[in-house]
C-alpha cells in the first residue's frame, strides 16, 4: 500500500511539471535577459522589482506545496498507524498545524489583495542616468557652439518624463556637445578680465537661465545679460548685450549674441523684472551732484512711476523692468539708487556712443570718452579733464598755435535696466 501511495505522488508531481513546461513553451519569457558586458541576448524591458515579484510569487507558491506536502504525508502517517495512539495523534498535530499554515498563508494573501493588490507589488524607483548640464549664467567662447540643442536636451530631460531608451541618447548626445563646449567657452563668475587664453578671442556670449521646476513645468526662472568691455578692467567701447533679446517671464530658453567687440573685460548681470519703485537714476547739470552750484534741481528718472518712460508695454507700467529716456541736456554727474544697470549714449544707443554704469558708482560723466565731446576750454577750475593742443587757433604750417581742449559732457539718451552684477 505504502509503494502504490509513492508510486501515485510521484507520477502526479512529474505530470504537473510536465504540464508547466508545456505552457511555458507556448508563452513569452516574462523575465528578459540582463546586459552583461555590452552584450545583450534579449531585449531588456523587465525592471528590477519584477524580479522580486516573481520572488515573491514563487515563495508563496513553494510554501503552500510544502504545506500540501505535510499535509500529504501526515494523512498517510495517520491511515498507516491504526492500533498506535502517539503515532496517530502525531499525524493529527502534523495535519492541523499543516492546514493552519495553508489558511495562514492563502488567507494574509487574500487579505493584502482585497485590501490593496499594490501591497503585493514591490516599488523601486527607477535609477535615471546622472546627466551633465549647463551651468546657469554667462558663457563666453571662441566659436559658435551647440547651446540651444544642450538646452533642449536639458528641458526634455527635466520636463517630459522621456523612455529609458531617450533617456540614454539624451545623455550621450548631451555628452558630446558638452565636449565641444568645454573646449571652446568658460563661464563668467563674476565682473572680471577675460581670461588670457581668451582674450580678444571670444566671438559668442551666451546665457542661459537658472530656472527651478516641480518636474513637469518650470516655477521659478533667473535670466542673465552683461556688458563686454574692449579693453581691460572694463575700459574702451562697450557693448550691451541679451537685454533686446529677453522675453521676461517668457519661456526661459538659452540665447546668444555674436560681440562686435574683441572682448577683454566683462560684467555679467541678473535680470529683476519687479524693480523697486524707490529704485531710480539722478542726473545732475553740474558735476559732483551740483555741489556748489545752487538754482539747480536734479532729474530723477525712475522704471515704475516715471511718464516719460518709453517700454515696449506702454508708459509707466509697473511690469516693466526697463526703461528708455530722451534727455533735454546732457548730464554731468549722476547717482544710481538701487539695482539699476544705467546706459547713457550719445544721440542713439549703439556701439562706440555708450558707456554703462552699475548702481555701485557715483560718476563725473567727462571722464568717459565714448560721452563726451571735446570742446575749447573756458573755465579750467570746474574741469578735470583737459586735452592738450586741440583746436588750431591761428598761424599756418609749422607756426599754428593750439588751445587746450576739456571734455563737455554730450549723453543724450538713458537706458535704465533692472539688473544686479554677479
Amino acid at each position: 500500500m505504502i509503494k502504490k501511495f509513492f508510486s501515485i505522488l510521484i507520477v502526479s508531481i512529474m505530470l504537473f511539471s510536465l504540464a508547466g513546461f508545456a505552457f511555458a513553451q507556448d508563452r513569452e519569457l516574462e523575465i528578459k535577459y540582463p546586459e552583461i558586458e555590452g552584450e545583450q541576448p534579449e531585449q531588456v524591458t523587465t525592471p528590477v522589482p519584477e524580479y522580486f515579484k516573481y520572488i515573491f510569487n514563487f515563495l508563496i507558491w513553494i510554501s503552500g506545496l510544502i504545506a500540501l506536502v505535510v499535509l500529504v504525508y501526515a494523512g498517510f502517517q495517520y491511515f498507516t498507524s491504526a492500533g498506535n495512539p502517539e503515532a496517530m495523534n502525531d499525524a493529527k498535530n502534523r495535519i492541523g498545524a499543516a492546514l493552519l499554515g495553508l489558511l495562514i498563508l492563502f488567507g494574509s494573501y487574500l487579505i493584502l489583495t482585497t485590501i490593496n493588490p499594490e501591497l503585493i507589488v514591490f516599488h523601486l524607483p527607477r535609477l535615471r542616468p546622472i546627466m551633465s548640464e549647463l551651468s546657469p549664467g554667462v558663457l563666453v567662447c571662441k566659436e559658435e557652439v551647440e547651446i540651444r540643442k544642450s538646452w533642449d536636451l536639458m528641458m526634455e530631460y527635466k520636463l517630459l518624463s522621456p523612455s529609458e531608451d531617450r533617456e540614454r541618447e539624451i545623455k550621450k548626445e548631451l555628452d558630446k556637445a558638452l565636449d565641444k563646449i568645454a573646449l571652446e567657452c568658460y563661464s563668467i563668475s563674476g565682473t572680471e578680465d577675460i581670461r588670457s587664453d581668451f582674450d580678444n578671442k571670444i566671438q559668442y556670449i551666451y546665457f542661459i537661465p537658472h530656472i527651478e521646476t516641480d518636474g513637469v513645468k518650470i516655477t521659478n526662472v533667473v535670466e542673465y545679460g552683461a556688458v563686454a568691455y574692449e579693453e581691460k578692467n572694463f575700459g574702451g567701447k562697450s557693448q550691451v548685450l541679451a537685454y533686446n533679446l529677453i522675453d521676461p517671464q517668457g519661456t526661459a530658453d538659452a540665447y546668444g549674441e555674436q560681440t562686435l567687440l574683441k572682448v577683454s573685460s566683462i560684467k555679467p548681470f541678473a535680470l529683476i523684472y519687479e524693480p523697486d519703485p524707490n529704485w531710480e537714476v539722478v542726473l545732475y547739470q553740474e558735476y559732483n551732484e551740483n555741489k556748489g552750484v545752487g538754482g539747480l534741481t536734479p532729474v530723477y528718472a525712475n522704471i515704475t512711476t516715471d511718464p516719460d518712460c518709453i517700454t515696449s508695454q506702454g508708459q509707466g507700467e509697473s511690469s516693466e523692468w526697463w526703461c528708455e529716456f530722451n534727455l533735454s541736456w546732457p548730464p554731468k554727474s549722476m547717482r544710481i539708487e538701487g539695482d539699476l544697470l544705467a546706459i547713457l549714449c550719445k544721440d542713439k544707443i549703439e556701439l562706440g556712443s555708450c558707456e554703462t554704469f552699475f548702481s555701485e558708482t557715483e560718476n563725473n560723466l567727462e571722464e568717459y570718452d565714448n560721452i563726451v565731446k571735446w570742446v575749447a576750454c573756458t573755465d579750467y577750475k570746474n574741469q578735470t579733464i583737459i586735452k592738450e593742443d586741440c583746436i588750431a587757433v591761428g598761424g599756418f604750417g609749422q607756426n599754428v598755435s593750439y588751445m587746450p581742449c576739456c571734455a563737455e559732457a554730450a549723453a543724450t539718451k538713458l537706458l535704465i535696466i533692472s539688473a544686479k552684477p554677479l
